[in-house]
């Protein structure tokens, strides 16, 4: 393996961003936001862990997402978290959103590799980029884009993201996310997340 921290000059165009079930979305006929975590489940936007942040509407759902101070503290996962506070998971009621949600979103997409970038990418359970990484400082970066997908495909244990943002910003002293041609910012990019 490679071990190198680099800035890479980007060329992933907007029309290959996709949006990521880490991201806040709101789904038809549920009006709280919602969204996969990396451990499989669904969750939705809650300020203690209990209650969701429901709306009176799809559009009032929208509002929430683009309220630039949205930030849920604590939010209400499905499956034994959900179990924990109300006694089921949430997920075998066909018409609860759990269920609902899980249906319409995709699992969570792991480890990634993107046009260049070659290091292994995911977003974590905070929303931000992270690389493959065992000592939080130094990505795995790879010589190919098939090296790099080998690597994803069988990620090592005992990893240690390099995550950006602030620890980036710790680390290195940027955040990774304004730096043109950073890998951050291109990880942002692909995954669709506003950073």
């Amino acid at each position: 393996m490679i071990y190198a921290v680099a800035i890479f000059s980007l060329s992933v165009a907007a029309s290959t961003a996709t949006a990521t079930s880490y991201q806040w979305q709101c789904l038809p006929g549920i009006n709280t936001p919602v969204r996969r975590i990396p451990d499989g489940d669904v969750e939705c936007a809650a300020s203690k862990g209990r209650v969701c942040m429901w709306q009176t509407s799809a559009e009032a759902c929208d509002q929430l997402l683009g309220n630039p101070v949205f930030n849920p503290a604590q939010p209400l996962s499905c499956g034994n978290n959900h179990k924990d506070v109300y006694g089921y998971t949430g997920y075998t009621q066909a018409d609860h959103w759990c269920s609902r949600a899980a249906k319409m979103m995709p699992e969570s997409p792991g480890w990634q590799c993107i046009p260049g970038v070659l290091v292994p990418l995911r977003v974590n359970h905070d929303g931000d980029v992270e690389c493959m990484a065992d000592n939080r400082h130094d990505c795995y970066w790879q010589g190919s884009l098939s090296d790099c997908q080998r690597l994803a495909d069988n990620a090592p244990s005992g990893l240690i993201p390099l995550v950006c943002g602030n620890v980036h910003n710790f680390e290195y002293g940027i955040t990774g996310y304004d730096t043109t041609g950073h890998w951050c910012q291109g990880g942002s990019s692909f995954f669709g997340l506003k950073k």
